[in-house]
């Protein structure tokens, strides 16, 4: 990547330093040999903010301004990438890791899982110089290119299908919450992943064929079981258990011929206080899951 001028941001920095940086150079990628410590370092107090900064920018805002010490900053057109490896268990360990997974800065993560070593490396390993030479003139190449739009209006059914897909697994799974958070995500990622695949079909520009956002498609359906093992993994804690409660109970009553459940009756049948199901209504409300009409829910299948 440094041999084919790919912008390589630094290993280790402050809030204040990155944003100074990406003012002058505001696309460019993090390579971190060790997820795992980059989330340490991120729990320090002189990176407060800065998971919650890189989501924003992740996200390609138009711009983003921050104002410092030594004057205002302004990032134009962010365009943030981050190539990383860890042992889950590790990862795992981290305080944060759930809240994470929940909406922010993980849930914008790609977990491609590597499960067992079915080959040995030569000690040193060699390098073929020239497939080396094509890869590293290849990016040079990209870099080169002139800015296109690509157009998805003939994507709109496997878009749909796509969504219909995610939203059934969430739906069904206990982990309700951070699934709906990383499957958001990855509906768009379909799209880049969708453009990545055109690239590579010799595209450039126009409409991203559809057998290119078949194959994102066939990549999210595989890349999805990671971030399910992954969640495996996570201890549930006791909002959880009572957000599955919530959304059970409310299916039974819709079975049942209630349209709209009263707040009251989801109480009486949970059998859980006010202040327990108020923030669970919020939330469903939040993600999308459940629609509001006074005091009364319905709850979106």
């Amino acid at each position: 990547m440094d041999n084919a001028n790919v912008s390589l941001l630094p290993d280790d920095f402050s809030r204040e330093m990155l944003v100074e940086i990406l003012s002058r150079e505001p696309q460019g990628c993090f390579v971190w040999s060790e997820f795992g410590s980059a989330l340490s370092q991120f729990d320090k107090e002189y990176m407060s903010g800065i998971k919650d900064m890189l989501a924003d920018m992740y996200d390609c805002p138009d711009s983003y301004k921050r104002l410092l010490k030594g004057g205002e900053f302004n990032v134009e057109n962010p365009c943030l990438s981050i190539l990383g490896g860890t042992n889950i268990d590790w990862m795992l360990d981290k305080k944060d890791v759930k809240a994470d997974l929940r909406g922010g800065f993980l849930a914008r993560t790609l977990f491609v899982p590597y499960t067992s070593k079915d080959f040995e490396m030569d000690t040193p390993g060699e390098v073929d110089r020239q497939w080396e030479s094509k890869l590293i003139g290849f990016a040079k190449s990209l870099g080169e290119l002139h800015p296109v739009r690509f157009e998805i209006d003939s994507l709109g059914e496997l878009r749909h299908e796509l969504k219909r897909e995610l939203d059934k697994i969430a739906s069904e799974s206990e982990y309700l919450i951070e699934l709906s958070a990383a499957f958001t995500r990855y509906q768009a990622v379909g799209l880049k992943l969708a453009t990545l695949y055109a690239v590579s079909m010799g595209e450039w520009g126009g409409q991203i064929p559809v057998e290119a956002m078949e194959c994102a498609i066939n990549a999210i359906r595989i890349l999805r079981i990671s971030i399910l093992d992954i969640l495996g993994s996570v201890p549930m804690n006791r909002d959880d258990k009572i957000l599955i409660e919530v959304m059970n109970k409310m299916q039974q009553l819709h079975a049942n011929g209630h349209l709209w459940i009263e707040f009251r009756d989801i109480m009486r049948y949970t059998h859980r206080k006010k202040g327990e199901i108020i923030p669970i209504l919020d939330s469903l409300l939040e993600m999308g899951k459940v629609r509001q009409n006074g005091k009364t829910y319905q709850l979106i299948i």
